[in-house]
């Protein structure tokens, strides 16, 4: 299982506008940025994972939880 805990974009990455901010300010002092929540589920499952939940925590993070084939 994994378990993916930051601040995460919702699928049309059309917010919450403070990880939008978040991800600006970060894009404009490092190479990062926040991933849509589709993003991070289409990189688990190329790499074998099913299984893929959301679930909210507080100050508009979430986690991403998902499984390996298998387990």
């Amino acid at each position: 299982m994994l378990l993916v805990h930051d601040a995460h974009m919702n699928a049309e990455k059309t917010g919450p506008v403070e990880i939008a901010e978040y991800s600006v300010l970060i894009m404009s002092s490092t190479r990062g940025k926040c991933h849509s929540v589709k993003e991070i589920e289409g990189m688990l499952m190329g790499a074998g994972f099913l299984n893929v939940e959301v679930i909210q925590t507080v100050a508009k993070r979430s986690i991403i939880k998902a499984k390996k084939n298998g387990v």
